[in-house]
């Protein structure tokens, strides 16, 4: 009788234990970097694959992606060659910049779940790769007209006996979280009106227009949300329980500030841009007449 064998154990390091990640967090940047990678593919290229870049916990629950770059790839219906001595230099250069920085794993621009995709995944097991610890597996399908669904799997054998071949696996998902910064949120919010625009551009405001229209925005998020807890109240609505425990949670994150010391705070930080405007334009000035003078001297 044939039998199959499915296995999901610690990968074993001399008398240690190496523990599978259970969670996956990405970096917008490395996000970006993926999708401009599939931007820039061969017409003839089914999928781009690359190294993921990052960081792993102590006890290697969980790993952060923090950049990507592609790697080469020859790939047909039955194999795959993967550039191996581009991918070495590659790490090497991101090691430069980040001595910390560890490989995760692979990404691909695909939701191929195939006996290639096992190669390439065994390919970054090894000491090239993430090894000792498991390797993580990202799809990013940049081809699909729908909303991008970022997944995460890890490998785990599949036994047959007399079997010792390569590619013998079966990925399971694990937890991703895509990750914004407030930075990466603004170039967003740019990214999006652009998208929206027919011209497909947007305009780059200044710090002090950014904080007016964030301000704009804030208030109007928030008469918002009081209308919404009137007509509740009013019983023109009916109460969520989950909106509730939002508020009370983003409630109690905020300081207690009265509408007079909001507005010292906010005229205190326009003197400060002020001042570093001046402070600038008195700077920028006194090098243009040192670059004139000079020749006189």
């Amino acid at each position: 009788m044939t039998t199959l064998q499915t296995a999901r154990p610690p990968v074993q390091t001399g008398r240690q234990a190496v523990q599978y990640p259970t969670k996956v967090t990405i970096d917008a940047r490395a996000l970006f970097q993926i999708m401009s990678h599939a931007l820039r593919r061969k017409p003839d290229q089914p999928r781009v694959i690359g190294t993921l870049v990052g960081t792993r916990s102590d006890d290697g629950n969980e790993v952060e992606v923090k950049s990507a770059y592609i790697v080469p790839i020859d790939e047909s219906e039955d194999q795959v060659d993967i550039n191996i001595e581009y991918h070495k230099e590659m790490f090497q250069l991101v090691r430069r910049v980040n001595p910390e920085s560890v490989i995760l794993g692979w990404y691909a621009t695909s939701t191929k779940l195939d006996n290639l995709s096992a190669l390439i995944h065994d390919f970054y097991s090894q000491e090239h790769g993430t090894y000792p610890h498991p390797a993580v597996y990202v799809t990013v399908p940049t081809t699909e007209v729908s909303d991008i669904e970022v997944r995460s799997f890890i490998s785990s054998p599949i036994r047959l006996p007399g079997d010792v071949g390569l590619g013998n696996c079966i990925f399971l998902p694990i937890q991703n979280e895509v990750v914004y910064t407030d930075t990466d949120n603004s170039a967003m919010t740019v990214v999006n009106k652009a998208a929206s625009s027919r011209m497909r551009n947007a305009e780059v405001f200044s710090d002090i227009a950014n904080l007016d229209q964030t301000i704009a925005e804030l208030i109007e998020s928030i008469d918002k949300v009081q209308t919404y807890v009137r007509k509740v109240l009013n019983g023109k609505s009916e109460a969520s329980v989950a909106v509730g425990k939002y508020l009370y949670r983003t409630l109690t994150l905020l300081p207690m500030l009265s509408n007079l010391t909001i507005e010292e705070l906010y005229e205190s930080y326009l003197e400060n841009v002020l001042a570093v405007v001046h402070l600038t334009q008195a700077v920028k000035t006194q090098l243009e007449l040192t670059s004139e003078l000079t020749p006189l001297v």
